[in-house]
C-alpha cells in the first residue's frame, strides 16, 4: 500500500471541509450555556477565564474572533466562538482520518487502498452522530480545541517531527491541564538514532508551547473586562495553575455511587453505537497481537484520562451526584469517543483485508454510514437554532429592577449573563450589573451572622464583600460598583441551607433580592405572586423536547426556588417548584 496514493493523501482534507460544513450549518447562533459565555467574552476581550486560564484557546480564539471582525465588523463574538469550535471539530475528524491512514500502513499492511478509505470514513461516521462531540463542535468551549491537539499529537507520534510534536503537546497542556499525559509522546515522535538531538528539538517545542501561559499575567496586568484571580503576582499565578479555587477532599469522602455514575455517563452505546465498540475491540486486539508498541499509546492516552479525570473529581469539593446526573459531562469525555473511533478504524482495516472480497463493500458501507451521520448531525443534534439562551436572559432580568446588581451562581445563569453584559455587543442595560460571585449566600449569611456596628446598610457590605475581599473572587473590572451599593438591588442565587440569608431574601422570578430586613413568610408570598402575575410565562413546564442543556439550566432553576421555600418551611411552595 502507498500512502501517497492521490485519494488518500487529499481524504483527510475533503473530510475537513466537508465536517467543516455540518459544523458551521449547525453551529448555535448566538451564546449558549455552561462555560460558553465565559470563554465567548474571553475571547471577544482577551480576558481571562476560570483557572487555570486556557491561555492557548483564548489566544487562538480571540485572534480568530478579531480576523472574522475584519471581514464582518460588529459580528457576535459568541457566534464566531461557535464557528471557531466547529472548526476545531472538523480538525479533529480530518486529522484523525490521517492517524487511520498512517497506522494503518505501519500496522495493517496487508489492507488495500480501498480498505484503508473505509477505515478512514470510520472517523467521520462515528464523530458526526455522537451527540457530546457534535454539541462542542456547534457551541463555544474548548473541548475539540483539546481533541484537535490531541489528534495532532497522535498523527506526529507517527513521524519523527519532535520539534512540532513538542509544540502541540505544550499547547495542549496549556489549554487542559489533563493533557500532561501527552508528555510521553514526545519520546514516540524521534528516531532512535538521533535521540539526544530530538530530545532537545522536542523540549524546545515543549518550552514554547508553554510559554502561552506567561500570557496569563500579562494580560491580567491589563485589567481586562474578565480576569478571574487576578494572576498578576507569582503567588496568584501558582493559585491560578493549580486550580486552588476548587477545594479537595479525601477520595473516602466522595459521595457513595458517585463511580458507577461517573461510569454510566460515559454512555457508549448512545455517543458512538454499538458498531464502533465492536470494531474497536477488533482493533484493539488485532494491534495487541502483533505486538506493537503505538497501540499502547492511544490506550494508555485513554486509560490516564479517564482515571485522572475520575480521581480528580472524586477529589474536588462539592463535586456530587446530583452535579455528574443532572449536570452533564459528556463534554469531558469527547477524548475518549475520538480514541474509540480510531480503534474502531484499525478494526475495520483488519476486517477489510481479512477477506478481500470485502474491501469494496465495507467501503461502501463506510460511506453510507458516513452520509447518514451527516444526516443526523445536521438534523436532531443541531444547534442552528438553539436561541434559548438569548430567551434565558430576557427572562432573568424581566422580574428585576433595571438597576440591578445580580450575583448568579449556575454557569448557565452567570457565563450566560456575564456575556450578555459585557460582551462587545452587550445586551443588557447600563444600569444592570453582573457580578461574578460564586459564594454570594455564604457571604450573606456570614455578613448577617455577624453583623457589626457600623453605618453600612447589608447590601453594601454583602457587595462589598463579594467584589473586593477576596482575590479568587476579583474576576470583573467593573468600576463604580461598590460605592452604588445603597442605591441599587441585589440579586442573588439561593442555595439551601442558610438560616440566616433565606430570612432576608425575597423570590423575584428565578432570583431572590436582599432585603434590610427579616421577611415574613406572608411578605415573601406576596411578592411571588405579584412578580408570577406580571410575568405568568416565567414558570412554564418543560415539554420534554428540550436540549439537553437548557432541560438542566431549568431544572437548577427550580431546584432552587424549591430549596429557598423548604428553607422557610413553606412546604406546598417548596412541592410545586420541586415537582
Amino acid at each position: 500500500m502507498r500512502p501517497a496514493f492521490p485519494l488518500l493523501k487529499i481524504l483527510p482534507y475533503l473530510i475537513f471541509s466537508l465536517c467543516t460544513a455540518v459544523f458551521w450549518y449547525g453551529a448555535a447562533p448566538s451564546v449558549t450555556y455552561h462555560d460558553a459565555g465565559e470563554f465567548a467574552l474571553a475571547a471577544a476581550t482577551f480576558g481571562i477565564p476560570h483557572p487555570p486560564g486556557a491561555p492557548s484557546y483564548t489566544l487562538l480564539a480571540g485572534l480568530w474572533v478579531r480576523l472574522c471582525w475584519l471581514l464582518a465588523p460588529g459580528a457576535d463574538a459568541a457566534r464566531l466562538t461557535n464557528l471557531f469550535s466547529g472548526l476545531l471539530g472538523a480538525a479533529t475528524i480530518g486529522i484523525g482520518s490521517a492517524v487511520v491512514r498512517e497506522a494503518a500502513a505501519k500496522f495493517v499492511p496487508e489492507a488495500k487502498r480501498l480498505a484503508v478509505v473505509g477505515a478512514m470514513l470510520v472517523v467521520p461516521a462515528t464523530l458526526l452522530r455522537c451527540p457530546a462531540f457534535v454539541e462542542q463542535s456547534t457551541t463555544t468551549e474548548q473541548y475539540t480545541f483539546l481533541t484537535a491537539l490531541l489528534a495532532a499529537a497522535l498523527y506526529l507520534s507517527l513521524k519523527p517531527k519532535p520539534l512540532w510534536l513538542g509544540l502541540v503537546v505544550g499547547l495542549a497542556i496549556a489549554n487542559h491541564l489533563s493533557q500532561i499525559i501527552l508528555l510521553p509522546l514526545i519520546l514516540c515522535g524521534m528516531e532512535r538514532r538521533c535521540w539526544g538531538k530530538h530530545l532537545g528539538t522536542g523540549a524546545l517545542g515543549l518550552l514554547l508551547g508553554l510559554s502561552t501561559f506567561l500570557y496569563l499575567p500579562l494580560r491580567s496586568r491589563a485589567n481586562p473586562v474578565l480576569d478571574w484571580g487576578n494572576i498578576e503576582t507569582w503567588d496568584r499565578f501558582v493559585w491560578a495553575i493549580t486550580r486552588q479555587q476548587w477545594k479537595s477532599r479525601p477520595m473516602s469522602e466522595a459521595p457513595a455511587g458517585m463511580i458507577p455514575a461517573w461510569i454510566e455517563s460515559y454512555d457508549w452505546l448512545g455517543q458512538v453505537g454499538p458498531l464502533c465498540l465492536a470494531l474497536c475491540l477488533v482493533g484493539m486486539v488485532i494491534l495487541w497481537r502483533r505486538r506493537t508498541f503505538w497501540m499502547g499509546i492511544p490506550l494508555f492516552l485513554g486509560l490516564a484520562y479517564g482515571t485522572g479525570m475520575l480521581v480528580g473529581h472524586l477529589r474536588q469539593d462539592k463535586m456530587d451526584l446530583a452535579y455528574i446526573r443532572g449536570y452533564g459531562v459528556s463534554d469531558w469525555h469527547i477524548p475518549l469517543y475520538f480514541l474509540l473511533s480510531l480503534f474502531a478504524a484499525l478494526g475495520l482495516a483488519f476486517v477489510a483485508s481479512y477477506r478481500p472480497f470485502l474491501k469494496r463493500p465495507i467501503a461502501v458501507l463506510s460511506g453510507l454510514f458516513c452520509a447518514w451521520s451527516i444526516c443526523v448531525a445536521c438534523g436532531p443534534l443541531s444547534m442552528r437554532r438553539f436561541d434559548e439562551p438569548q430567551t434565558l436572559v430576557r427572562e432573568l432580568l424581566q422580574p428585576l429592577a433595571p438597576d440591578a446588581i445580580i450575583f448568579p451562581a449556575f454557569d448557565s445563569h452567570l457565563c450566560t449573563l456575564l456575556y450578555a453584559a459585557y460582551a462587545p455587543t452587550k445586551t443588557v442595560g447600563d444600569r444592570t450589573t453582573v457580578g461574578f460571585a460564586i459564594e454570594s449566600v455564604d457571604t450573606i449569611e456570614n455578613a448577617i451572622a455577624s453583623r457589626p456596628n457600623d453605618d453600612l446598610s447589608l447590601r453594601e457590605r454583602v457587595v462589598s464583600e463579594l467584589w473586593n475581599e477576596s482575590p479568587s473572587d476579583k474576576n470583573l473590572n467593573v468600576r463604580g460598583l461598590p460605592s452604588a451599593a445603597a442605591r441599587q438591588h441585589l440579586y442573588v442565587t439561593y442555595f439551601a441551607g442558610h438560616p440566616h440569608a433565606v430570612q432576608y431574601l425575597a423570590p423575584q422570578g428565578f432570583q431572590f433580592e436582599l432585603s434590610e430586613r427579616p421577611l415574613s413568610n406572608a411578605e415573601v408570598l406576596a411578592r411571588d405572586r405579584a412578580w408570577q402575575k406580571r410575568f405568568p410565562t416565567l414558570l412554564r413546564h418543560g415539554t420534554g423536547h428540550e436540549n439537553r442543556m437548557e432541560r438542566e439550566t431549568r431544572a437548577l432553576q427550580f431546584q432552587s426556588r424549591g430549596a429557598y421555600f423548604y428553607d422557610r418551611k413553606m412546604w406546598p411552595e417548596a412541592i410545586a417548584a420541586f415537582e
